[in-house]
């Protein structure tokens, strides 16, 4: 899927995503003045959440050590690995929206796409480009074409259902369930939108 590109699958797949670049940099900046904890959020979004905790763990420790008698000084390397953090968040995201527009193109030059095709390039739509009612559309019409990825339908039904438009998620759910017998987290994740979204429709229960 997505061409291979794992960083880019993952992000589209199962990171909480990133609504603009100016909102992840203010994040960051905010965490300066937190603890810089928010770093570690940050790189959660980007699907990379081992090493945000790395970045947060080495400036807290030289932060802490700042503390003692004699180290006053290393308040400044904590400080410094969290502007090489920041530096790196935005590589990080520069490098998927890179592979993710290459992709796109891809996608756009076959034409007519099948299930996949269009489930990929909604999502891209959605997540990526933040072209959010333009990437809902595509999406709809992946519903429309029948079967599907199971995890490109389950990432499909969270896209929907966060804009509110429960019974379209609740197709892409339930069309996803069967096809992830093998991938236990998944299974259980999707289960309970369903069932979060059975209490929400009336109809569907």
């Amino acid at each position: 899927m997505f061409g291979g590109e794992r960083d880019l699958e993952v992000y589209i797949l199962r990171a909480n995503g990133v609504r603009s670049r100016v909102a992840m940099n203010i994040t960051i900046a905010i965490g300066v003045f937190i603890f810089g904890w928010l770093i570690a959020a940050v790189f959660e979004n980007l699907g990379k959440s081992v090493r945000g905790w790395l970045y947060f763990a080495g400036a807290i420790l030289f932060a802490g050590l700042s503390r003692l008698q004699d180290f006053s000084f290393l308040w400044l390397a904590g400080l410094l690995i969290y502007i090489i953090g920041w530096v790196d968040a935005n590589r990080v995201l520069s490098r998927i929206e890179r592979v993710g527009a290459a992709f796109y193109k891809h996608l756009q030059s076959l034409g007519s796409l099948d299930a996949d095709g269009l489930l990929q390039k909604g999502l891209l739509e959605y997540k990526l480009m933040r072209e959010q009612e333009k990437g809902l559309r595509t999406l709809k019409a992946a519903l429309d074409s029948g079967g599907g990825n199971a995890e490109l339908l389950s990432a499909a039904g969270r896209a929907l259902e966060k804009e509110g438009q429960y019974a379209d998620a609740f197709h892409f759910y339930r069309r996803a369930l069967p096809g992830l017998a093998d991938n236990r987290r998944l299974h259980r994740k999707v289960t309970r939108s369903l069932k979060r979204l059975r209490r929400r429709l009336p109809e569907a229960s």
